[in-house]
């Protein structure tokens, strides 16, 4: 019982019109909150379905996405080997045929099949697309989703077919499939290019990315390739999905007929079904109840696991959490259509029996003694963790965080577009934002950059109060050395890439070793600088990536470099009590003319 399927399975209600329906229909798609929509005839404007969706997606970079609402989003612009039917079974998509063993699954690939920009897409691309997943230095989240942890794919060109094998047994590796969006070979090379665009493999290319507000899919010519070989004949020109964060709100566009579809989960249903607004329920996971079962925690016992559970009335909370129109699940996790469409709950989930629960911990060595459960003298205490970020208590903790920031007006501004702010206020937005799940790193990128000296002091003065009241550490990424100065208590100096100094930020000023901080020290105007003096500059340009040399990155800038700066790379080493360089001729050894050289124990002079 690693989890527990919990409360119960919540029937999800999605309201759309006719062309909301035909969308779903003719993609074979499942009705999810993106995967609704309309026919060309019955959409707004003749031939564009408009789509709520609550949240925006993030980033739909095809191998990187994992949020719900971008993986419906995409399932329109990408398609997939196989698609799985409202019955469980499995239907050709891009991938005509199959056959599959334990460890290995072949797919022969139809031809035809485009990308956006008119490259076919071939065993070979879906090949590489395996291998880009499964090497774990692309840190890819579908890793384990839709690809197995151990896969290998090959293609053979003359055949169109696509072999992957896994080390181990991958039960579901054909059902694994349908949740990875193919794209062509070229797109791995820059996955993040596809963040807010697409190189679709599927019936709509995106044309219009407006984060926060809405996303336009159109219709691609030639598509011919969908589930079972459809056309997609039937589909809308155009499909926009509309960023609705209120569940109401959404309810009002739908009866007013400005939207085509919405996922409503909410007492809006009751308002919908008087209005007689047509409906489809989806049934899906309301609640879980998952047990930490790591060494020395209660949840590592199963007879605490089984005794928690048992306590419960499930049907009671049930019938609370979703008013009373929930039912219990018979699975753990999917949303159907599911492979497995057995019942594995009933049965296997304890009643709710407190007697039980006693005499199951009784029997587990636990003793009760003045209404608390103990075993080898120490109690049985649980922590209960849960979210509780749902409506009107994420508002209400918005505006909260945002008077925390000292934004004026919260409740107002709270409701407001991100362009409506000063940039001082999305800073300080920004920051509020960070501190939702009251961390104990703040890690703060530029956060004074291009904002005037009075506002960069306010976001500073902002950090200090959070430090002081959260007691949480602070990591300052900044070019403002003056910044850095004030806020930080010590210092690593970056150039090309690598730390060149490791210094107390006392020192930063006057007192640096490397030639580089000391020359942007240098360049930094004071109160005392004389106007009509010319400001120390630093000849040349940064390195770009590809441009690192076998030498120190600095060495083609620095006025100090000899010949082995730039033939051979300096390691960051110890330079005096709390201090660390990566230079072969740091400034206070360059008079001794005594270079510097790297060993296990740090640094020391050579002649």
């Amino acid at each position: 019982m690693a989890s527990t399927t919990g409360m119960e399975t919540r029937s999800r209600t999605t309201r759309r019109t006719r062309s909301a329906a035909a969308v779903a229909t003719a993609l074979g798609l499942v009705a999810t909150t993106a995967a609704c929509g309309g026919s060309a005839a019955d959409g707004p404007g003749g031939s564009t379905v408009v789509l709520a969706v609550a949240v925006d997606p993030g980033t739909l970079s095809p191998t990187t996405a994992l949020a719900s609402t971008a993986l419906s989003m995409n399932s329109f612009a990408y398609d997939t080997l196989v698609h799985i039917a409202a019955d469980g079974s499995l239907v050709p998509g891009v991938a005509e045929k199959w056959s599959a063993t334990s460890t290995s699954a072949q797919f022969t690939i139809r031809s035809g099949v485009t990308c956006e920009d008119g490259s076919p897409l071939t065993a070979d691309d879906v090949a590489a697309q395996y291998n880009h997943i499964a090497d774990p230095k692309n840190q890819s989240p579908m890793l384990g989703l839709s690809v197995p942890v151990t896969a290998v794919a090959k293609a053979d060109k003359a055949t169109r077919t696509v072999t992957v094998t896994t080390k181990k047994p991958a039960s579901f590796l054909v059902q694994m499939a349908r949740l990875l969006p193919l794209v062509c070979k070229k797109s791995l090379a820059a996955p993040a290019a596809l963040a807010k665009a697409t190189n679709a493999s599927g019936p709509y290319r995106l044309s219009e990315a407006v984060p926060g507000d809405h996303y336009t899919y159109v219709k691609r010519d030639g598509y011919a390739w969908g589930p079972r070989g459809s056309t997609g004949a039937g589909l809308p020109g155009k499909v926009v999905f509309k960023v609705v964060a209120n569940e109401s709100t959404a309810a009002n566009l739908l009866m007013a007929g400005q939207i085509n579809g919405a996922l409503i989960n909410g007492a809006d249903q009751d308002r919908l079904d008087a209005a007689e607004v047509k409906n489809e329920s989806i049934e899906s996971l309301f609640g879980q109840l998952v047990f930490n079962q790591a060494a020395g925690r209660p949840g590592a016992d199963l007879a605490v696991r089984k005794a928690l559970v048992s306590v419960l009335d499930l049907k009671q909370l049930r019938n609370v959490a979703t008013g009373g129109k929930g039912k219990p699940p018979t699975r753990i996790g999917e949303t159907v259509p599911t492979p497995c469409t057995g019942d594995t709950v009933t049965g296997n989930l304890p009643a709710h029996d407190t007697a039980q629960a006693a005499a199951a911990l009784t029997a587990a060595g636990w003793a009760k003694s003045g209404g608390i459960w103990t075993k080898d003298g120490r109690p049985l205490t649980v922590g209960l963790s849960y979210s509780t970020n749902g409506g009107a208590q994420a508002t209400a903790r918005a505006v909260d965080r945002l008077g925390a920031v000292r934004i004026p007006s919260p409740e107002r501004r709270a409701r407001q577009r991100p362009h409506e702010y000063s940039g001082g206020m999305r800073q300080r937005a920004v920051i509020a934002m960070g501190l939702m799940g009251e961390p104990k790193l703040i890690i703060a990128d530029e956060p004074t950059t291009a904002l005037d000296v009075a506002v960069q002091q306010q976001v500073l003065d902002l950090l200090a109060e959070v430090r002081e009241g959260s007691g949480a550490a602070l990591l300052l990424i900044s070019h403002d050395l003056a910044v850095v100065a004030q806020v930080c208590a010590r210092v690593l100096v970056m150039y090309g890439g690598l730390i060149v100094e490791d210094l107390p930020v006392a020192e930063l000023a006057g007192g640096a070793a490397h030639p580089y901080p000391r020359a942007l020290a240098e360049a930094v105007p004071t109160m005392a600088t004389d106007p009509g003096r010319e400001l120390a500059t630093i000849p040349g340009r940064p390195p770009e990536p590809g441009e690192a040399g076998p030498g120190c990155a600095f060495a083609p800038r620095c006025e100090r470099a000899r010949e082995r700066c730039h033939g051979d790379a300096p390691e960051l080493a110890d330079f005096g009590p709390g201090r660390r360089v990566a230079c072969w001729y740091p400034v206070d050894a360059v008079g001794a003319g005594a270079p510097v050289r790297s060993t296990s124990h740090g640094a020391e002079a050579t002649s």
